[in-house]
């Protein structure tokens, strides 16, 4: 899924249902950033539906806690396509 939304340069699994990732440049516009924008760290939390932007640091948990520090979350919903 989240090789529709952007690519990046590494990633970290942080749990069954929680991936980090950074270097992140935008495939489609979320929330105030567009196309081509870069995000430093994107993470994707597939349990609770959500995806936080966020500005630096590594996330601890669910939160993004830890010297990341939360740009916007946004909920989603994963959809099947033909």
């Amino acid at each position: 899924m989240e090789k529709n939304l952007f690519d990046w340069s590494a990633w970290d699994l942080l749990g069954d249902t929680l991936l980090q990732f950074y270097g992140c440049k935008l495939k489609v516009p979320i929330g105030e950033f567009k196309v081509g924008d870069t995000v430093p760290i994107i993470l994707v939390d597939f349990e609770h539906g959500t995806i936080q932007l966020l500005e630096k640091g590594r996330a601890e948990g669910r939160c993004g806690t830890g010297g990341s520090s939360l740009i916007s979350e946004h909920k989603v919903r994963m959809v099947l396509t033909n």
